[in-house]
Parts: C-alpha cells; structure tokens; sequence
C-alpha cells in the first residue's frame, strides 16, 4: 500500500470542506433558508426592520381603511396595483437587505494575526489601464489586499466591497456592485407606491369633506386617511430625493462615495453617463473575432 503524505491524510480527514462563510471576518452573520437559499446580514442593523415594519403596516391600514372605497369603484383595479407594487418593493427591499453587495474576501491569515498589532505597510504602487487612462490602485491595510477601481473598505461592515456606493441605515447594509439594481428598484417601487396611496388618501378626504358626500361620514376612516397622508408624504419627499440625486449619479457615472469625495473632480477616468450610452450605441464587432472558419487570424 502506497504511503500517505501527512497532507493527503489532513484531507481525507478532514471531514467536508469549510465554507468561506464560516471564516468570513467582516461583520456578516449567514443564515440558510429554505431550498439552500443563503442570506447574509451585517451585525446589529436595527434601521431594516423599521423599514419592513413601516412597510408592511402602512400599506395594510391603506388597504383595511382607504382601499375599499375605490376598490369598488375601480373594479379592484387599485387594489391589484397597490398589492403588486406592494409585493415588488418587499421583495426589492430582502434582495437590497439580504445579498451580497459585491464583497471582495480577504487573506485567510493577516499581517496582525503573524505579527501582533501593528499594520503592515503597503507595497509598491499598481496602476491598471481603465478607459485609455492609468488609474493608481488603493490598498487596503485591513484586507491586506490592492482593491480593484472603485472599490471602498465599508467601516459598517468592515469589507471590501467593488463599486462601493454607501452604507444605507434603512436597509441595512452595503450599496455596492451586485446589490445596487435592487437597492434603486427599491426606490423606484417605493416613490410609485407612494404617490399611489397619496392620491387616494387626498382624494378620499375631499369625498369626505364634499358637501355632496354620501355614505363617507366616517369619521374614523377620515382621521386614518389623513394619518397615513402625512407619514406617506414625508416618506414621499425623502424618496424622491434619494432618486432624483442616484438618477444623477447614473446619467454622471458616479457612486455617492465617489461625488461626496470629488474623487472625479479632474474629469472621470471610467467616462460619463452620455460617453457609455454613445458607445453602446455605435460600437461594432468591439471584439473583433475572425469571420467564421478563419479562427487562425484571431485579432486581438
């Protein structure tokens, strides 16, 4: 019988592997759902269950108290669009809440771990190539690793993360590269579902106070549709702002991080919002392959 290294014996020995979410050293707890679905939440975020709660319980009381005035005279209509924009957002917000922003894994074993508490001091400057320009990258002396362009260390969640936009306290986690499309798609759903319910509580208080109203003398429908008016209002103002300004920062190419700093204040080496719409729209056979049978004559 062939003998065994002491390495191949450590293997077989050593039972399944272990997965990175169990050496993970941000601030993350995983937890696995049904069907093997893994979430990831960071540490002590108490501002994504006051959005869920508030969420949850505002449109339910626009449903019991100011919904069925309409739904009969729409026909259910409203109330479909209410429930679905309602169901879109919840899901927007677990996937913004939930997912992986986009966090680059750190060294298995730190500097601080072999050497006691001090931090080891960067090596030598890198450059990459982006959009014809030369672009410095950062090091990060927590990760002890070169972070790739726009990628920031998160305080709140002590990771990396590429494309590194903000820390959102509502949701309660990072805005980066892979979570950004559902953190806006939130916003989005959000600002619809809430001009939805403003019209329909103004419109329901004027039938209420119409010297022609009949059968809406509920006082105590009254009193919640101006409840619900105000608080949806504030959350209004609030959203259409945070869309308005990310709105801007996708026509400009930017992430908040990136304009709260002037990181681009000499001109933006990764191009404008109008720079990547013309070249989506004009660029050809950008990779230039060899027409077919020809694959000698590769042109890279």
């Amino acid at each position: 019988m062939p003998h065994m290294s002491s390495k191949t014996q450590d293997i077989h020995q050593a039972g399944p592997p272990i997965l990175v979410r169990d050496v993970w050293k941000g601030r993350h707890t995983f937890h696995t759902l049904c069907c093997n679905i893994t979430v990831m939440k960071v540490v002590g975020q108490k501002g994504p269950w006051f959005t869920f709660i508030s969420l949850v319980t505002g449109v339910l009381l626009h449903l019991i108290a100011i919904e069925p005035y309409f739904a009969v005279k729409t026909y259910f209509l409203s109330t479909v669009v209410v429930v679905g924009l309602w169901f879109y957002a919840l899901y927007v917000f677990l996937c913004s809440w939930l997912s992986d922003p986009g966090i680059l894994p750190r060294k298995q074993s730190t500097y601080r771990q072999k050497s006691g508490p001090y931090r080891q001091s960067p090596p030598n400057p890198q450059y990459v190539c982006s959009s014809g320009r030369r672009v410095k990258l950062s090091y990060c002396s927590t990760c002890e690793m070169y972070q790739p362009p726009r990628t920031a260390h998160c305080i709140m969640s002590d990771s990396c993360v590429m494309r590194f936009d903000h820390f959102c306290p509502w949701i309660g986690n990072t805005v980066g590269l892979r979570n950004y499309k559902y953190f806006f798609r939130f916003l989005i759903s959000g600002g619809f579902l809430l001009i939805d319910i403003v019209i329909s509580c103004v419109a329901r208080i004027v039938a209420h106070v119409s010297p022609k109203a009949t059968g809406d003398e509920n006082e105590l429908v009254f009193i919640a549709a101006i409840f619900i008016l105000i608080f949806a209002v504030i959350f209004f103002c609030f959203i259409v702002g945070m869309i308005v300004f990310h709105s801007y920062l996708q026509a400009t190419n930017q992430t908040t991080y990136e304009n709260v700093n002037s990181r681009w204040i000499n001109g933006n080496p990764h191009g404008y919002g109008w720079d990547i719409f013309m070249e989506l729209m004009t660029s050809v056979n950008h990779s230039k392959f060899p027409a077919n049978g020809d694959t000698n004559k590769l042109i890279l």
